[in-house]
């Protein structure tokens, strides 16, 4: 039995591994489920934490899923960019600061008896390792995108949240470099997504994949995917 009482923050409830074996089979591709994560602006940190971690692990890092949906998710915050950065900087911040409900917290609300029912083979979503890998070996790439305020750095960088408390104080003195950044992550998205095709098989470079690191980041903030990724820092496991 999964002992939910005994595992850190971060690491998938057996709820949560329940639900997203069926929600990456196919719901995710459900319009209204797709368009509902799409005004919320994705998930909520911890879960946009866990279903990568999942998708690695489960799929030996072949993070096609989240490389679609996260493609989708900045070409619509370029396009919020252009339509709404012309008008104003209010209404640019009203519709990046939208917060919907969490697709995965509305969802994974299970009864105390879903661990006993686990399916055993679904419990290796649990593993670190393979998102902790993907995040080494492009971590170069993406760095320089983490959000100086989630990281409690100087970094110029915003996540999309912090990017909404920086328009409140500066107004439009940011948008240049912040959509710079969200066109540069979108850009190399486009690489990685279509990098899945067998003809383009192997095209990508690690900057696009790192790109979906970003993406996750930006959309819903930093600091889940740094503390995840600082327990290998910590332990010292060689880059």
């Amino acid at each position: 039995m999964l002992d939910d009482g005994k595992i850190d923050r971060l690491t998938p409830s057996a709820a949560e591994l329940a639900f997203l074996w069926w929600f990456i089979q196919g719901s995710i591709m459900d319009a209204d489920v797709r368009n509902g994560m799409l005004r919320a602006w994705g998930l909520c940190e911890r879960h946009t934490l866990t279903w990568l971690r999942v998708e690695a692990a489960w799929r030996h890092a072949y993070l096609h899923g989240p490389a679609v949906f996260y493609l989708d998710l900045m070409e619509h915050a370029e396009r919020t960019f252009v339509r709404w950065g012309r008008v104003s900087v209010r209404w640019l911040a009203r519709r990046l600061c939208t917060e919907g409900v969490c697709h995965l917290c509305a969802m994974t609300s299970a009864p105390p008896s879903t661990a006993d029912r686990l399916d055993p083979r679904l419990l290796c979503g649990q593993d670190a390792g393979p998102l902790r890998a993907f995040m080494r070996e492009t971590e170069p790439d993406w760095r320089p995108f983490v959000c100086g305020v989630c990281a409690g750095s100087s970094g110029l960088a915003r996540c999309r949240r912090h990017l909404c408390d920086d328009l409140a104080r500066a107004g439009a003195a940011t948008l240049p470099r912040q959509r710079e950044a969200v066109e540069t992550m979108a850009a190399r998205l486009a690489r990685y997504d279509a990098s899945f095709q067998w003809e383009l098989r192997g095209s990508d470079r690690r900057e696009d994949r790192a790109a979906l690191i970003c993406a996750a980041g930006w959309s819903a903030g930093w600091r889940d995917l740094l503390a995840f990724y600082d327990v290998e820092i910590r332990q010292g496991v060689p880059s």
